[in-house]
This record gives C-alpha cells, sequence and structure tokens, in this order.
C-alpha cells in the first residue's frame, strides 16, 4: 500500500506573487487512506553556479546518500531556490528578498538549476504518447482535483496534456527532491521557486513553526498553498494538518518525506 504522506501548514508564513493554477500544479499530498493510490502527475543552488540536470534514475550522489558525511545542523536552514538560467533576473530578485534572513542566520541560499520547457519542446512534439523512462508523465486527468474543486463546469475524466513547461517545472522539483537527500542526513530543507515573497511573520515563526511540525512527525511543511480541502486537525495553534494542498511555491521537505515522494513517481 502506497504510504500516506503527511502534511501541515503554517497560515501567513510566505506568499505566492504569481499565483497557480491547480491544473499546472505539483500535488505532493498522497491520497487519503480510503482512496485509491492512483498517480498524479507531477508539475531551482548559489555560491557558485551548479546545476542540477534531471535524470530518470538518481544521481550516485543522491543514491550514495553522503554516507559517512557529518549531519547538517537545522539552522540556518539550507534553502534550494528553483531557477531557470535564462531568468537571473528572478535569481536577482529573491537573492535581494531573502537577504537579511541569510544575513541574520536564518537561511542558507542556493541556487538550483531548474529544468528548461524549452529544451523539451522538440522531445514533447515528437512523442505525445507515453514515455516509460521518464519520471513525469505527459498526461493526467482530473479525477483527483474534481474531488476538491468546486468550480462549475469542474468534472472528473477529463485527460489532459502537460506542456512542456509544466513538466520541467516537475522535473525540477523532483530535482530538488533528491537534493534534499543528497547529505544523508535527516536535516529538513525548504524549497522556493524564484517568486517567493516572505510576508513580515516569517522571519519570527518560522523556527518555532518547523520546530512544531518537526515534533508533529511531518515529512512536509507548506509555506505557500491553496488550500484544496477542510483542515484534517489543527496541531497548535497556526499549525494544521493538510489533506489536499495546490502549488509548490514554498514549502519545508524533510529527507523521509523526500524519500516518500520519489517512491511515488512513475
Amino acid at each position: 500500500r502506497t504510504p500516506r504522506l503527511k502534511a501541515h501548514c503554517l497560515r501567513g508564513v510566505a506568499s505566492d506573487d504569481v499565483g497557480m493554477s491547480a491544473e499546472t500544479a505539483v500535488v505532493l499530498l498522497a491520497a487519503p487512506a480510503s482512496s485509491s493510490p492512483t498517480a498524479l502527475p507531477a508539475r531551482r543552488r548559489i555560491r557558485g553556479k551548479r546545476s542540477c540536470p534531471y535524470s530518470p534514475t538518481p544521481t550516485p550522489r543522491a543514491a550514495a546518500c553522503g554516507r559517512g558525511a557529518a549531519p547538517r545542523p537545522r539552522w540556518p536552514l539550507r534553502t534550494l531556490v528553483v531557477n531557470l538560467d535564462r531568468r537571473r533576473d528572478r535569481w536577482s530578485g529573491i537573492r535581494g528578498r531573502l537577504a537579511a534572513l541569510e544575513a541574520s542566520g536564518l537561511l542558507t541560499i542556493e541556487r538550483l538549476s531548474a529544468v528548461d520547457g524549452r529544451d523539451l519542446e522538440g522531445v514533447h512534439a515528437a512523442d505525445s504518447g507515453g514515455d516509460s523512462s521518464s519520471e513525469v508523465l505527459r498526461k493526467w486527468t482530473t479525477d483527483r482535483n474534481a474531488r476538491y474543486d468546486g468550480r462549475s463546469g469542474y468534472r472528473a475524466g477529463i485527460e489532459l496534456e502537460l506542456t512542456p513547461g509544466e513538466r520541467a517545472c516537475a522535473m525540477s522539483h523532483i530535482c530538488a527532491w533528491r537534493e534534499v537527500l543528497a547529505d544523508g542526513g535527516e536535516a529538513p530543507v525548504l524549497i522556493l521557486e524564484d517568486d517567493a515573497v516572505p510576508r513580515k511573520a516569517f522571519a519570527r515563526r518560522l523556527r518555532s513553526t518547523v520546530s512544531a511540525a518537526e515534533k508533529a512527525d511531518a515529512d512536509v511543511l507548506y509555506l505557500g498553498y491553496i488550500q484544496g480541502a477542510p483542515w484534517v486537525s489543527e496541531v497548535c495553534k497556526g499549525l494544521q494538518e493538510a489533506e489536499y494542498l495546490w502549488t509548490t511555491v514554498a514549502y519545508v521537505l524533510w529527507p523521509r518525506g523526500a524519500r516518500r515522494v520519489l517512491e511515488r513517481v512513475p
């Protein structure tokens, strides 16, 4: 049976300045225990550029999980920013927004080179069918989202094709999940898309919220999200256990959570 992935969300910690539609978002939550575990379609490091080229199989470093390496401390919190090589303007922008948080010792910022959808366009056009060697499906259905999307006319049973950009976004996050495992420790990692904007309370609340989520045995802590279903339960003030969320603008991922989502990729 596919393991259920726990997720906890902090209200008002970070915001997304560019809205994502439900059709293009990567959903990190597993299905509720009562539903069948059907596969969901999936949907950027610094101090010197280090790319994370997408590969359908784990890199040797990720596969080795850094055996023998010293455990990484929780703070400053390692932060991976997903960013396209051709969008240095966005990289400059988020570096500016996070500068004070890095200077204070709260975060350590790294750029993760994103997979570019433009590089996939030719391959995408040449093969419109399924590709068993790929970890990101080319098509998906609305069956699961329809359970949560209340918009008029939204219904299950519709098959849609992912664009090259959507598939590249998913590949980039898979790279980030593997990077979370690369050191072989158990410290969480903050993953941000390059349009993330921290709110005023972010610096004040991040440490306590990560600590609370860790004590609750969370696998992933969403700091930016669109709520797709009622909360399952309240973990503590401002921290809720979630059943279904959209968008991947900002989330803290523990290695145990990374292992679980990587086990679920096609």
